[in-house]
């Protein structure tokens, strides 16, 4: 997309079409092909990392360190965001913001220290949020996730997961109702980050790298958008990097929803693949932390694009999501 345009009937247009079942389908055609080309590489890449092993081994190996990483990582946004702590935030509003979120939210805390220049306006915004709206935020965050996950689990088959077939079956498109995100301060980055460290088999994380990957597992193509881009990009036109290009970021409007239909179809192709070839299962209740590293494989892949698509000038960019 085309961030010039965002005022115009293509902008609409186009994002009439991302949330349309017809163009999901469209698109899926050429992410699960693209994908599956993929699949070799990335089991070889995890080989890679266990050179003594088998791929077989290589591959549990991979598997353990993954989920230790992300019950290390779970155990700190649990201390943090549980819903007796969020109750205790509400007297101490303040602190919340100039302690939990600034010093001690790994996902924030590392946006303030980031010495990009890109996210200089993010700064500023979020240092003039309230403490009472950012606080409110969260709040309805959590909630949401709470209550949402009690609704997957009156749905979910004999592996606690829920399969959604439809993009209007996840109902994640209410999370924008539910006063979940704060404007140009908690978007889907930190927002999907939160989520995903609480709930791995929930909801998929790694939104910016996510939406490059699937840049390329769609082979990059423009299907009806009327701007000729892709729908996972945002041209930002009316900017340009210190190399003089004009910065292509991650389409941060993305719905989060169509994302996770995409992931969670990731998931399942991944997963299946991995089995048929080598008879090993990824846990189901840290489903989305495979996706996210199969995400960062992808823009490993491709680092070299997305350096020019982002400008040339500023690695740390790409590093954070907010």
């Amino acid at each position: 997309m085309i961030r010039s345009f965002m005022d115009s009937n293509v902008w609409d247009s186009e994002f009439g079409f991302i949330n349309q079942q017809e163009h999901f389908e469209k698109v899926w055609k050429d992410v699960e092909n693209t994908t599956r080309l993929y699949m070799k590489d990335y089991t070889e890449h995890i080989r890679s990392n266990y050179e003594s092993e088998d791929i077989n081994q290589a591959i549990l190996k991979h598997f353990k360190t993954l989920i230790d990483k992300h019950e290390t990582v779970h155990e700190k946004y649990y201390e943090l965001f549980n819903m007796e702590a969020m109750e205790e935030y509400e007297e101490d509003v303040d602190g919340f913001k100039g302690s939990i979120l600034s010093r001690q939210c790994t996902v924030i805390q590392k946006t303030l220290n980031s010495k990009s220049e890109a996210l200089r306006d993010w700064k500023f915004k979020f240092k003039i949020s309230t403490p009472q709206e950012l606080y409110d935020t969260f709040y309805n965050i959590m909630t949401f996730a709470e209550e949402y996950e009690e609704k997957c689990k009156d749905l979910a088959d004999e592996t606690g997961l829920v399969e959604f077939d439809r993009l209007s079956d996840t109902g994640l498109d209410k999370l924008e109702e539910d006063g979940c995100y704060l404007q140009g301060v908690i978007g889907t980055g930190i927002l999907s980050t939160v989520l995903n460290a609480l709930y791995p088999h929930r909801f998929p994380g790694q939104f910016k790298q996510g939406l490059y990957a699937l840049y390329f597992l769609s082979e990059r193509k423009t299907i009806d958008m009327g701007s000729g881009s892709s729908e996972f990009l945002m041209v930002k036109d009316d900017m340009k990097s210190k190399t003089g290009i004009i910065e292509t970021e991650h389409n941060y409007y993305y719905p989060y929803h169509v994302f996770v239909l995409y992931t969670q179809k990731i998931h399942n192709l991944i997963n299946e693949y991995i089995y048929e070839h080598y008879g090993i299962r990824f846990p189901t209740e840290y489903r989305y932390v495979l996706t996210n590293d199969f995400y960062l494989f992808v823009t490993m892949c491709n680092k070299e694009s997305i350096a020019t698509l982002s400008g040339n000038d500023d690695i740390n960019k790409f590093n954070q999501s907010v």
